[in-house]
C-alpha cells in the first residue's frame, strides 16, 4: 500500500481492521484500525454501487444479528488484509492520534474505582496517545468536604491530573486537564482549557448558575461540552438541556445505551452542536472505549480547544473485544 510517510511502509508490524461507516462520503468506506504501535487509518477505494450495498446489507445485519455481524466484520478485516498489500484495492495511510476525553479517577471522583497509575497504564496498553481526566468538579461528585476553603478544594480536585503529569514520561502517554462540572444530579458539563490557576482565580464561579457559569467559561477560551445529555438513571429527576450554552454533545459515550446516543446525536444535529465522544471510564466494565482522534497531535488543552472548535477532531471507537486492542486486561481489574 502507498503511504505519506515512505519509512510507515517499512515498518515490520500485524495490522488489523475494524470496518466502519464513512457518512460524510458515498463512495468510500473507511476502515479504522490500529497499527502497532502506529495508529493509522485507512480509506479502501471502492465502487459506489459496492459501497452502498455494503452500507445497507451491514446496517441490516446489525439490526438483525450483532453476532453475525462480528463475523462479517473478521471476513471484511481479512480481506482488506489480504488484497492491500498486492494492489486490488487502493489504500492510503494516514497517521492518526486518539485521546480519550472523559475518564475519572481515584480518589478525585468518589465514584472512580480505578489510581491515575492504572487508569494511565490501559490507555497506554491501548495503544492511546494522550487522555484527559475529567474528574468530578467541586459541584459534583468529588471526595472531599465541600465546607471546606474554596482555594483547598481546588488543590485537592487537581491532585490526580498534577500526579499523572510526573507520571506521563515514565508511562509514556500524554495527559491534559479538563473538568466534569455537574447541575444537581445528572447533568454534567465537560470544560476543556481552564487550568488550576484559572480556576484559584475565579472561586466566584461557585456562587454562579450553570445558565451564567457555562458561559463564562466559553467567554474565557473554554471548550463546553454537554456530556451524555439524555442519560437516564433512577438518581436523574428529569433530563436538563443547555442549547445555547454549550459548544457540542456528547453524542458517543461508551457508558451510555445506544438510543440515548442516538438521541444525543438528533439533538447535536437538529441545534448545529459539535458531536463529541468519550468513554466516561470510572473503571466500571465496557464494551467499547471512545474518544477523538486527529491527523496532528494535540500540544496543551488550548491547542484541543482549537481542534475541536475547528472541526479537525474525529469520533471513533474501539472495542475491547477486537485483536488490536492488545491491552493486557489484568492490569484493569474491572474491566473483564
Amino acid at each position: 500500500f502507498s503511504s505519506r510517510n515512505a519509512n510507515l511502509a517499512e515498518k515490520k508490524t500485524d495490522f488489523f481492521v475494524e470496518i466502519c461507516l464513512f457518512s460524510g462520503r458515498d463512495d468510500k468506506i473507511r476502515t479504522c484500525d490500529l497499527l502497532n504501535p502506529i495508529q493509522a487509518r485507512y480509506q479502501a477505494a471502492l465502487h459506489p454501487v459496492t459501497s452502498a450495498i455494503i452500507q445497507d446489507f451491514l446496517l441490516f445485519v446489525k439490526r438483525k444479528n450483532e453476532f453475525f455481524l462480528i463475523f462479517l466484520k473478521k471476513f471484511i478485516r481479512i480481506l482488506l488484509h489480504t488484497f492491500i498489500p498486492f494492489g486490488i484495492i487502493s489504500s492510503e495511510v494516514i497517521i492518526v492520534y486518539r485521546y480519550e476525553t472523559h475518564l475519572h479517577t481515584s480518589p478525585v471522583s468518589k465514584c472512580a474505582v480505578i489510581s491515575v497509575r492504572k487508569m494511565m497504564e490501559f490507555y497506554k496498553k491501548m495503544h492511546f496517545d494522550g487522555i484527559f481526566i475529567t474528574n468530578h468538579f467541586l459541584d459534583g461528585n468529588i471526595r472531599i468536604d465541600k465546607n471546606l476553603p474554596y482555594e483547598e478544594k481546588i488543590q485537592f480536585y487537581f491532585s490526580d491530573y498534577e500526579e499523572a503529569l510526573k507520571l506521563q514520561d515514565e508511562i509514556g502517554i500524554k495527559v491534559f486537564c479538563g473538568v466534569e462540572s455537574s447541575y444537581i444530579d445528572g447533568t454534567d458539563f465537560l470544560i476543556y482549557g481552564l487550568d488550576k490557576q484559572w480556576f484559584l482565580e475565579h472561586p466566584e464561579i461557585e456562587d454562579m448558575k450553570k445558565s451564567q457559569v457555562l458561559p463564562y467559561y466559553m467567554e474565557h477560551g473554554a471548550l463546553v461540552i454537554h456530556a451524555h445529555p439524555f442519560r437516564e438513571a433512577g438518581y436523574i429527576d428529569h433530563i436538563r438541556l443547555f442549547p445555547r450554552c454549550v459548544h457540542g454533545v456528547e453524542t458517543v459515550n461508551a457508558s451510555r445505551t445506544d438510543f440515548e446516543n442516538e438521541t444525543a446525536a438528533l439533538y447535536a444535529k437538529h441545534y448545529n452542536l459539535l458531536s463529541f465522544a468519550g468513554t466516561d471510564n470510572h473503571g466500571f466494565t465496557t464494551d467499547y472505549l471512545a474518544g477523538v482522534s486527529s491527523e496532528t497531535p494535540v500540544k496543551n488543552e488550548l491547542d484541543f480547544v482549537k481542534k475541536v472548535l475547528a472541526k479537525e477532531m474525529q469520533v471513533f471507537t474501539v472495542s475491547l473485544d477486537e485483536p488490536y486492542a492488545n491491552a493486557n486486561l489484568s492490569t484493569f481489574e474491572s474491566f473483564k
